[in-house]
């Protein structure tokens, strides 16, 4: 049990989870849109999620002077030039990858990766004062996005507008909740989060808000005549993103030994279901 623990506690230190949720989270737009995804589109992905999260992770935890207060960074610290090295590997098995892919999705990726870079450059600098947390949870969802929508057999859908909305508030919820739970860890180690920057009275009122608009937002959908199909996607969706509020409303008790984290990110796992 021991072993399996310290396993799956690596898995979660280097985002595999992370991974894994938005492959699963591209699949499931593939699969409303009645597409296929080559395995090559699949591992690149796998591959820009995971460097996007580890850069992050390296350069929060080159910010922290004495040892990290969390297990993630205090990782990242001791084994930052592995890491590094890891990284660019990564990136390089991942380009010459992206070379096979169509010509639309290799496009909008490198507008996207552009879109990272500026990410890291703008909220890594101590005067911006937009919160990092909305531009990093647009990049993580229009990238589970692009795959499927750039396809050469891709057609116009209303409902994956609906889609593409409700899953943004589902990556912002899950974003502004984490750094709620992790404000005090952040105060220690010098961590900017929306949290910090707009205190916990305003961010608490920030996700009652976005659960109300995402609630409306199902609702609006029901008189929709799009099919028992998308009444299915809708209803997995309407489960994601209770759970997160779920979570939120008994914060004390997901707070013991980071349950919020297990199961906020397990909740981009959900989509298997349809698959």
């Amino acid at each position: 049990m021991s072993l399996m623990n310290n396993i799956l506690s690596l898995f979660r230190i280097l985002s595999l989870d992370i991974v894994a949720g938005a492959c699963i989270g591209t699949l499931f737009i593939a699969h409303y849109l009645n597409i296929v995804l080559s395995t090559s589109i699949i591992i690149v992905l796998c591959i820009c999620v995971w460097s996007i999260y580890t850069v992050d992770h390296l350069i929060d935890a080159r910010k922290i002077r004495s040892h990290a207060n969390t297990r993630r960074h205090r990782f990242h610290q001791r084994y930052f030039k592995q890491l590094v090295v890891m990284n660019l590997i990564a990136i390089i098995v991942g380009g010459v990858l992206a070379i096979g892919l169509p010509l639309q999705t290799l496009i909008v990726g490198m507008l996207l990766t552009l879109l990272v870079v500026a990410y890291f450059i703008i909220f890594n600098s101590s005067k911006i004062r937009i919160p990092k947390e909305f531009m990093g949870g647009l990049i993580y969802t229009v990238g589970i996005f692009v795959a499927p929508v750039t396809a050469p057999t891709y057609q116009f859908d209303l409902g994956i507008i609906l889609i593409f909305t409700e899953f943004l508030t589902i990556a912002w919820m899950n974003l502004v909740l984490f750094s709620l739970m992790e404000i005090d860890v952040d105060i220690l180690d010098g961590h900017q989060s929306i949290a910090r920057k707009w205190g916990k009275k305003r961010v608490t009122s920030l996700i009652n808000y976005m659960f109300l608009g995402f609630i409306i937002l199902l609702l609006l959908t029901l008189p929709m005549s799009m099919g028992q199909e998308f009444l299915n996607y809708q209803l997995l969706l309407a489960v994601m993103g209770s759970t997160l509020y779920l979570i939120f409303l008994r914060r004390n008790f997901f707070k013991v030994k980071e349950r919020y984290r297990i199961i906020g990110d397990a909740v981009f796992v959900l989509p298997l279901i349809v698959l």
